[in-house]
């Protein structure tokens, strides 16, 4: 049930409220107030989900009423009922910490309940996001477990898949499980933070989530006819890590764009690349004059293995490489006048400038006195 109150100086817009809400049976009406300051006291000893207000009343205004009710209620839902249908008003009470904002003159029954039960989800996701995962279990249970974010899409979600609908589903076949817990935010992927026994082997516990991912697919399949994606995070044993591995499990899912043979897509770290990571190195020291074996050795291979590898990554020979990156980087020189060809010969990491006149026109089929002209 949720619990409601309703504050408003004009008693004929009370009472009118309470009618538009008498026909929602998951709705009471805990108490209302013609006066804000009552209500806020009687809100400090009786907390309830949805707070009812207007916005112009004597004594204590409806924006005070906002801001208080924030600082000492911080989970409890606000929804503005107003005759004003200014946006302006509407968006300062919106950035007060309003929820949700409707003019009298535009309810119905339906509307209202229906508003107020957005915002009790809402509210409802919000403190189970926050709370549930520390909540669940005593502090020496849950550091004997091990987690991983499983990001869901639906394949046909754009075909009206009702999201509220689809949570509601997940929800209990996850609670059937006893695999995992989901969160549903209103905007971006929902997921599951899944959870297992720090103590079983690692292959048992891949065994065990594979099993379970294959029952979640089986299982929407043949009840919801929707195919789903899953992607996944690597393990981690902190929930404050649950931010960061959400992103590597929204990262994995969005494998599926390049494989529609697959449904389950694992986060994995881009291997270190020893060669990129040389042509990095180059690139950043190139006006020192760098020898072989010293960019060999900061990829970590001997020069043999380095100078193979490299021409078969890049079809070219290191000193080529080298020598087309200094000449982009005279280039550049060039543009500036003042400078002379000595000047960007050293800048640029060639011994002398008649060297670097001579690779010039090597690697670009040019002189510089005629790049210069053209350039």
């Amino acid at each position: 049930m949720i619990e409601v109150v309703i504050v408003d100086d004009e008693m004929l817009s009370r009472i009118g409220i309470q009618t538009l809400l008498d026909g929602a049976r998951d709705v009471h009406i805990r108490q209302t107030f013609e006066d804000a300051s009552e209500a806020l006291s009687y809100l400090k000893g009786n907390p309830v989900d949805i707070l009812l207000t207007d916005l112009e009343m004597t004594g204590m205004q409806g924006m005070d009423l906002i801001r208080k009710v924030k600082v000492q209620h911080a989970g409890m839902g606000i929804l503005i009922l107003s005759c004003h249908n200014d946006f302006n008003y509407a968006r300062e009470a919106l950035e007060v910490g309003a929820d949700g904002y409707l003019l009298k003159h535009e309810l119905n029954g339906e509307r209202l309940s229906g508003e107020i039960r957005k915002i009790y989800e809402k509210k409802s996701r919000s403190r189970f996001q926050d709370e549930s995962i520390q909540r669940r279990a005593p502090r020496e249970e849950r550091e004997s477990l091990i987690y991983r974010i499983g990001v869901i899409r639906f394949c046909q979600e754009e075909n009206g898949l009702d999201r509220k609908m689809a949570a509601h589903f997940l929800e209990e076949l996850l609670s059937g499980y006893g695999a995992g817990t989901l969160f549903a935010p209103a905007a971006g992927d929902m997921f599951i933070v899944f959870q297992a026994d720090q103590g079983l082997a690692d292959c048992e516990r891949q065994e065990n989530f594979a099993a379970v991912a294959a029952c979640l697919k089986e299982d929407t399949e043949r009840i919801m006819s929707q195919q789903i994606i899953l992607g996944v995070s690597r393990e981690f044993e902190r929930t404050e890590e649950i931010p960061e591995r959400y992103k590597e499990a929204s990262r994995a899912a969005d494998e599926a764009a390049s494989s529609t043979e697959k449904y389950l897509f694992f986060y994995h770290e881009e291997p270190f690349d020893e060669l990129k990571a040389a042509m990095d190195f180059i690139r950043d020291h190139l006006e020192e004059g760098l020898s072989l074996a010293e960019i060999a050795k900061d990829s970590n291979m001997s020069v043999p293995s380095f100078c193979k590898k490299f021409k078969a990554r890049t079809g070219k020979t290191l000193v080529q490489y080298v020598n087309e990156q200094k000449v982009e980087m005279v280039k550049t020189r060039l543009s500036d006048r003042s400078l002379s060809l000595a000047e960007i010969a050293e800048q640029t990491g060639f011994s002398n400038e008649n060297y670097m006149v001579r690779v010039f026109k090597k690697v670009t089929g040019s002189t510089i006195t005629d790049y210069r002209k053209t350039n």
